[in-house]
């Protein structure tokens, strides 16, 4: 007797496969079935749910930590850290493909600290081998759009300062005004990578000593303000660093690795990096501007649609 092959003509949807492909199951011989797996894979070689990944990436970028990302989404810690590692990079290419040679009236730029595995103090002691210690992060900031120009990341050296404002310098097309503060790299690093397409003025902020214990973690009260000009003929009614500094607030509020007094820090340079740049991109694309009523790349002209982490890293 020859037996037949049931066709499983007749199906009903019997749920997913772990990779997202249908599954049926023949009403005939009770047999489960799955369409064929068609990998969509934007964070390239990762079988994670994207959806899951992706939305551990979004938690990432409104504060919360690592781990606690992990509790939430069920995805293990080092999942986590691989889609940051590629999203990371997918984003930086993303800002550099998009915020390049825009027309700039003025910007402001300064440093972030921060720091990875120790301070800098413990870093002799430290077994860390890779980059421990310090780490600034240079921004540079549109005082009309809020855009994030360019950022750089590393020691607060004038080689670093120099590679930053050499990013700026490619963000931006024509004259500009920029302040900043009394940086010695900067003071000379400005002028010459703008030469004439700049007006470059400084503020100095001078503050009170508070040797209160019980106000030890408030900001001391300013003693006084000067503003100098620097290069070109700059105005100095627009002389200021108010907005790159409330700016600051934000990302320390933003990135869970900035805020102080916490066991969020980063671990390793390249994760640290990586979640700069996909917050960045978040901050210009995705995140609408509480004073602009739109996101700062929009009110730039640079794009007309509010983008998500997945769309920009599947565009690149």
């Amino acid at each position: 007797m020859i037996a037949t092959v049931c066709q499983h003509v007749k199906k009903t949807k019997h749920g997913k496969n772990r990779n997202g492909s249908q599954r049926w199951k023949c009403t005939s011989c009770k047999a489960t079935i799955s369409d064929a797996h068609v990998p969509t894979r934007p964070l390239d070689t990762m079988e994670a749910d994207p959806a899951r990944v992706f939305m551990a990436i979004e938690m990432l970028c409104e504060g919360m930590g690592v781990n606690a990302v992990s509790r939430i989404t069920k995805l293990h810690r080092a999942t986590i850290t691989k889609a940051v590692l590629i999203a990371g990079e997918k984003c930086q290419q993303f800002m550099d493909e998009r915020v390049q040679g825009l027309s700039v009236a003025a910007a402001e730029i300064d440093e972030l600290w921060q720091f990875i595995g120790c301070k800098e103090r413990n870093r002799s002691n430290t077994k860390l081998k890779n980059y421990a210690g310090d780490c600034w992060t240079f921004f540079g900031i549109d005082a009309d759009t809020k855009l994030i120009l360019a950022h750089e990341s590393g020691r607060r050296t004038k080689e670093v300062a120099t590679a930053f404002l050499g990013k700026l310098r490619r963000s931006i097309a024509g004259r500009c005004q920029i302040s900043s503060d009394a940086l010695p790299a900067y003071k000379h690093g400005v002028p010459m990578t703008f030469l004439s397409d700049v007006d470059y003025s400084i503020l100095i902020k001078r503050y009170k000593n508070n040797n209160d214990v019980s106000h030890r973690y408030s900001p001391s009260a300013i003693n006084s303000v000067e503003r100098i000009a620097q290069f070109g003929n700059p105005n100095m009614d627009r002389c200021s660093t108010s907005y790159i500094e409330r700016f600051n607030l934000t990302a320390r509020t933003g990135m869970a690795r900035f805020q102080r007094l916490s066991l969020k820090f980063s671990k390793s340079v390249d994760v640290h990096l990586a979640m700069i740049s996909i917050w960045v991109c978040c901050y210009n694309f995705s995140r609408k501007h509480a004073t602009l009523k739109t996101t700062p790349a929009i009110a730039a002209g640079i794009t007309d649609k509010k983008w998500t982490v997945r769309e920009m890293v599947e565009a690149v």
